[in-house]
């Protein structure tokens, strides 16, 4: 399935290109899901945070995995931008499944969030249950949920 920038929402497309230049500026040749999670849980305005802090767990301790999964990827020097991995390829597909049953016109982060459960360390079905509850039964209509939520 082709990923399609189009059809992400604003702090989506953010999120990637912020883990894209993190891989780049470490010399990674690869964008990996703790790459793109790291950026989700920085970004603000979003309701990553409060999926975590739903499900208990903090935003520090998935930075911190994150930086540590980070720290111990190989780098190259020189070399083109990095490009997917398999991992993170499987996390956009899930994302998009996930997508297409909530109904979503736009692939937002906390989907994203979702398909990286195992990164968070919470079960898919209770990150999931998390979801529903936090973000309530608005669907993602516009490139700008965020105004919707909370």
């Amino acid at each position: 399935m082709p990923l399609d920038p189009r059809k992400w929402t604003t702090k989506t497309g953010e999120a990637v290109s912020a883990a894209m230049q993190t891989a780049t500026l470490a010399g990674h040749p690869e964008l990996t899901p703790h790459h793109l999670m790291a950026e989700l849980v920085k970004q603000d305005g979003t309701i990553v945070a409060a999926l975590l802090a739903k499900v208990g767990v903090p935003v520090n301790l998935v930075a911190e995995r994150c930086a540590t999964a980070i720290t111990n990827l190989p780098g190259a020097k020189g070399g083109s931008e990095p490009r997917l991995n398999r991992e993170l390829a499987a996390v956009f597909a899930a994302a998009a499944e996930t997508q297409a049953e909530f109904r979503d016109d736009y692939l937002s982060v906390e989907l994203l969030a979702l398909a990286m459960h195992e990164i968070i360390g919470v079960p898919h079905a209770e990150l999931l249950a998390a979801l529903r509850e936090v973000r309530g039964s608005h669907r993602v209509t516009s490139q700008n949920p965020e105004d919707q939520f909370q």
